[in-house]
């Protein structure tokens, strides 16, 4: 009788090229996809804060009054390093000042971990008519939203004057 058995099995140079190749892909693929996370979380939180801006938009002209969106401090108006805790929405005659007892529309948080948030105006106002107003003595208000978790990825949210809303890749600094 002449039999020949069957080779089963992979023998070890095989196995070891396989682990090799996959661990090169690892090494490549692990970087890429959390990279990836991290700008998803971004731009979650940048889109929800659009929202925001668009909301107030809609409901000034909706209204009688202004609506206003300001830095959140403990239910009222912060200052420019408050915007890392979020924004607030409320409609009253007086734009420049939102206090607890004024009935807030939205509490926009940013609850994003390792996304910081600055600006270069503590509050921004629409108004019935289309028209944007914002205080300080800048040319236009803008929001940088930093991921700080060891990718460096920054977007830019401004608007203008005419109240357009306007979102683009920042550079990390």
């Amino acid at each position: 009788m002449n039999s020949t058995s069957a080779k089963r099995g992979f023998s070890f140079n095989e196995i070891l090229m396989t682990t090799a190749i996959g661990g090169i892909v690892m090494a490549v693929g692990i970087p890429a996809y959390q990279d990836y996370v991290d700008y998803t979380r971004l731009m979650k939180t940048v889109n929800a804060f659009i929202h925001t801006l668009h909301q107030a938009s809609t409901l000034a002209k909706a209204g009688d009054e202004p609506t206003t969106v300001c830095s959140n401090s403990s239910e009222s108006c912060g200052n420019l390093d408050d915007w890392r805790t979020g924004a607030l929405v409320f409609m009253s005659a007086y734009p420049d000042q939102a206090t607890p007892g004024q009935a807030v529309i939205h509490n926009h948080l940013i609850n994003e971990a390792n996304i910081t948030v600055t600006a270069n105006v503590p509050a921004i106002s629409y108004h019935r008519n289309g028209a944007v107003t914002f205080s300080g003595q800048v040319r236009r208000p803008e929001w940088t939203f930093r991921n700080t978790s060891g990718s460096a990825q920054a977007q830019l949210v401004a608007v203008t004057a005419q109240g357009v809303v306007i979102s683009e890749r920042a550079p990390f600094q």
